[in-house]
């Protein structure tokens, strides 16, 4: 828990340092339901090495809350457990004309030491919600995983500063495994930052 402490210090006293900084936060507050996902929070910072055509490279800190969705089955609390993921993460973002692709490394601890009911209670203080009981959260266990996230642009207009992206993508770890896939509408100038798929 002190190392994930270190690093989080680390992100954000490097921030002043970094070519830019990430922050973003995803709440399930005005929404019907959140099937199991409430909350998650991503800082990081991100540089670029030197040399033609250099990766990106971005080092940061996610936070992640899982809860039983008791607003549609209230009967849910006892069939799912209440989560909290906190991981440090290392991505690699390498970039081209029209495509993105990203590789990313995650460690860290999902259980008590993630702070997750820490986090949620402290945004109940804000936002006022149903009340919740972390009594069944997992235990703490190590949290690692793998994943890829590869980004195409498959259309751009020709007058206006639109363009149409596809993503694909999967993640592979001891905890958390998925794939993905998406269409983006993309709005704003092709030289934006993280904008190049």
């Amino acid at each position: 828990m002190r190392r994930l402490a270190a690093a989080a210090l680390w992100v954000a006293a490097g921030a002043a340092h970094a070519d830019s900084v990430q922050f973003a936060a995803q709440n399930d507050s005005g929404f019907a339901t959140d099937r199991g996902y409430t909350s998650g929070v991503r800082l990081s910072r991100l540089w670029e090495t030197k040399g033609a055509d250099p990766p990106r490279w971005e080092l940061g800190l996610e936070q992640q809350i899982f809860t039983p969705d008791t607003r549609q089955d209230p009967s849910a609390r006892l069939e799912r457990p209440y989560a909290g993921r906190l991981v440090l993460f290392g991505s690699r973002h390498a970039a081209g004309p029209g495509r993105l692709d990203t590789l990313e490394l995650a460690a860290g601890m999902t259980g008590p030491s993630s702070l997750g009911r820490q986090s949620q209670q402290l945004f109940h203080h804000v936002i006022a919600s149903p009340e919740t009981d972390w009594s069944r959260q997992l235990h703490d266990r190590f949290d690692g995983g793998v994943g890829a996230t590869f980004s195409r642009t498959l259309w751009t207009a020709a007058s206006i500063p639109l363009r149409v992206a596809g993503h694909a993508g999967a993640t592979v770890g001891t905890v958390l495994g998925f794939g993905h896939a998406g269409l983006e509408l993309r709005w704003g100038a092709p030289q934006a930052p993280w904008n190049e798929a």
